[in-house]
């Protein structure tokens, strides 16, 4: 599916459209086991992720080669410092790799006869530093979220559907549009990070792998988003760009963008059930037996029109002739974007943004700009300072490389404590039928994402 991520999770099989797929780090390509066993041997298990706009091919994806047995072990090899090539070439012998797929895709590089890392490559040592770092760091990020609190607050009380939770507003634009998104490009503008990309003909992308920590939970760590359109060109243009943030728990996500790309056989049987009324196809872009893109066109025209007011389902099936409204509101209410009041009427339950919006929306932007700008202009140094011994910083591989996962491990202990302190709204709230990931979506215009 032509669909931007940005978490770390556990992959599950989806039929994503593979023309585009873009993942921003953290909503993981993969979550991979090295394939050694053996009762001596302990099984490592890594996040993976990559970020970016997606090539068609395999052969030209980094994860395709992290994830086979060989591969890792020219990795696992590195760790300890430069290889000879040779070595390499060795440890390659009989797989399907060679040495030149592993510099293609910057997962080494060569140096003289030496090879050496190249990538976000992160140990569980290495992560281990990075998380005791975080919690030294992060309670002041906190705190300059609640000290901002009541002037967010007064942003949230704007939006004009009462029947929306303003603690979901809060989730959305502080945690997945501040400190996910905003937080990203301000690091990469101020060049505080810089990732290593993989480039062809019509792509561009980072990729990065963490090891698991045996025992260590980010469960909550609301640090992933599916987003589409994203910078993609899609013709019609959507009415609106569906995103959604959650943790590395909430994949496969039971709402819009994911339920376009989605094949049947992936979703949970009651919205298998309403996904059925719409009827599934085979699209050139999601994929055989999914919704398709234009059952989120049409969906996104009525979130609009439900955004100007709550309505009936014959006052929406009259400005919509031809669409299958009872069926699109039936999906609708089964992964809770909307409800039906007493009086018949549907309305709003997630945030839906329009034109209307953009002065509510562009003030909550600026506002997470400069809290975060603050926080880094004082810890950003600090923080550099004590990560000096990481695995891939020691083989040359800039830090500014390796800061995008470095702050996805901040913000991410930042938006759980930003919802166990009741700031935002709770992805995991017990009418939540997507749990772990929260909805909105905007006029396309409202935020134009680059991923990068």
């Amino acid at each position: 599916m032509l669909l931007n991520r940005g978490s770390t999770v556990r992959m599950k099989k989806q039929r994503l459209m593979r023309e585009a797929l873009a993942l921003a780090m953290a909503l993981a390509l993969a979550s991979s086991v090295d394939g050694q066993s053996g009762p001596a041997v302990p099984r490592r298990m890594f996040i993976t992720g990559q970020a970016g706009t997606l090539p068609k091919g395999r052969r030209d994806l980094a994860g395709t080669y992290f994830a086979q047995p060989k591969v890792r072990s020219v990795i696992y090899a590195l760790e300890s410092g430069p290889i000879r090539a040779s070595a390499a070439e060795g440890l390659l012998y009989g797989g399907s790799a060679s040495l030149a797929d592993l510099v293609r895709v910057k997962l080494v590089r060569r140096d003289g006869e030496n090879v050496k890392l190249a990538f976000a490559y992160f140990t569980a040592a290495d992560m281990r530093e990075i998380h005791a770092v975080a919690a030294d760091v992060v309670p002041s990020l906190v705190a300059a979220y609640l000290a901002k609190t009541p002037e967010l607050t007064r942003l949230w009380a704007k939006y004009p559907a009462s029947s929306v939770d303003r603690g979901q507003i809060a989730f959305d634009m502080m945690a997945g549009i501040g400190l996910n998104w905003d937080g990203l490009d301000l690091l990469f503008d101020g060049g505080w990070r810089e990732p290593v990309l993989v480039s062809g003909a019509g792509w561009r992308y980072s990729f990065f792998a963490a090891e698991e920590i045996p025992g260590y939970s980010y469960k909550g760590y609301y640090w992933g988003s599916s987003a589409f359109p994203g910078d993609l060109t899609i013709a019609p243009p959507m009415p609106l760009a569906f995103v959604s943030f959650g943790d590395p728990q909430s994949d496969p996500r039971m709402s819009f963008p994911d339920l376009m790309g989605l094949a049947a056989s992936d979703m949970r049987p009651a919205i298998r059930a309403a996904a059925a009324q719409l009827g599934f196809q085979d699209d050139p872009l999601t994929g055989p037996n999914t919704l398709g893109v234009e059952a989120g066109r049409r969906i996104g025209r009525l979130l609009l029109l439900l955004r100007a007011h709550p309505a009936t389902m014959a006052q929406l099936s009259a400005a919509l002739p031809g669409d299958p409204v009872a069926a699109e509101l039936g999906l609708l209410r089964t992964i809770a974007y909307v409800r039906q009041g007493v009086d018949g009427r549907f309305e709003l339950t997630i945030p839906i943004f329009d034109s209307g919006d953009r002065a509510m929306f562009d003030a909550a932007r600026a506002l997470n700009k400069q809290i975060i700008r603050q926080w880094l202009q004082t810890h950003y140094a600090p923080i550099r300072a004590r990560l000096t011994d990481l695995t891939a910083l020691r083989q040359g591989v800039a830090y500014e490389a390796l800061f995008t996962q470095i702050w996805h491990e901040l913000f991410g202990l930042a938006t759980r404590e930003l919802v166990a302190r009741g700031v935002v709204g709770d992805p995991y709230a017990s009418a939540n039928p997507a749990p772990g990931s929260l909805s909105m979506a905007w006029r396309p215009d409202l935020l134009q994402r680059k991923w990068r």
